[in-house]
């Protein structure tokens, strides 16, 4: 089990009092004036809103609460919605009304090096937390995978993501590889970040788009495998206008097998030093966008967007 540093806890815990909203999420009456002159609202406050409540007026839905208030279309009364739903906006982007800003949180672990040190095992899985009973899993696919994982790697290696930091640092902490059953379609799963964060490359069996947004980081898992096998095929030679036999290579799908993961990662396990250095340039990233802890963050980041009708003064911090 990978050590867990204390300043790592430390980090998590810290919060930084921002503006009239004091931190709060989602604020009393579900909506908190800021002192740029901007309103944010949460969803069900969103719901009622029109433009005579205010003139700028911020509000965070998540993909869940788009989903409940007719897939966005009950949230026009407003002038900006941010949300973790990459069906809305793309990644780190804007479409139309709605901005893409999740508000998972995460920091860098502080000595990077203790980390690596500790990579003593090849690969874990992580499941989805409804799936901690395993009967309850249903798709044929996963049943027949997870049931070869427990035999390769034991019920050791195989865990349930429960969402808080030490079942992370569990999970990944010491594993070079995590296959990470994905059930977050559409918005980031926060395991995704402490996968990079610990140093564990993330094989990505669900929203395959993760493998795009990181290149070179994500390892995207396909359902199907490819198998090439060679047979005798019989053509018609036009030149010599008879038949003749030759061999060509053919590739049969099948299933994906975790025996087929566990050797790929095996083959990878060489490359390990190309995928770390390719993690730092990401944990670079990933501790300046996380920084902070949600609310902070997004009240921060409305200032720039009511820029976008007119100027707006910085948030002054208490």
């Amino acid at each position: 089990m990978m050590r867990i540093p204390p300043l790592y806890f430390l980090l998590i815990q810290q919060t930084v009092s921002v503006d009239t909203c004091n931190d709060i999420w989602p604020p009393e009456n579900g909506a908190c004036k800021l002192n740029c002159g901007a309103t944010v609202l949460n969803a069900k406050a969103a719901s009622t809103a029109t433009a005579k409540d205010g003139e700028c007026q911020v509000a965070f839905a998540s993909i869940d609460d788009l989903a409940d208030y007719g897939n966005g279309t009950q949230l026009q009364g407003v002038d900006h919605i941010v949300t973790d739903s990459l069906y809305h906006a793309p990644f780190m982007g804007r479409r139309g009304k709605y901005h893409f800003f999740d508000h998972n949180s995460a920091v860098v672990l502080p000595d990077l090096d203790q980390v690596l040190e500790q990579k003593t095992n090849l690969i874990s899985v992580l499941l989805p937390k409804k799936y901690d009973d395993f009967s309850k899993i249903t798709d044929p696919l996963e049943q027949q995978i997870i049931a070869q994982a427990l035999q390769v790697l034991g019920p050791d290696h195989v865990y349930v993501d429960h969402g808080d930091i030490t079942n992370y640092i569990n999970a990944m902490g010491s594993y070079r590889f995590t296959l990470i059953f994905e059930e977050s379609f559409g918005k980031i799963n926060p395991a995704v970040n402490h996968a990079f964060l610990l140093h564990t490359t993330p094989i990505m069996a669900g929203f395959n788009m993760m493998s795009t947004y990181f290149y070179n980081a994500v390892i995207p898992f396909e359902k199907w495998a490819g198998r090439e096998f060679d047979e005798n095929v019989t053509i018609w030679n036009k030149n010599e206008k008879r038949n003749v036999t030759v061999l060509k290579t053919k590739v049969e799908r099948e299933n994906t097998t975790f025996y087929d993961i566990h050797h790929h990662v095996q083959t990878l396990n060489a490359q390990t030093g190309i995928l770390w250095n390719n993690q730092r340039i990401l944990q670079d990233i990933i501790h300046y966008r996380y920084a902070h802890p949600w609310p902070y963050r997004f009240y921060n980041e409305v200032p720039n967007l009511k820029k976008l009708r007119n100027d707006c003064k910085k948030i002054e911090l208490n």
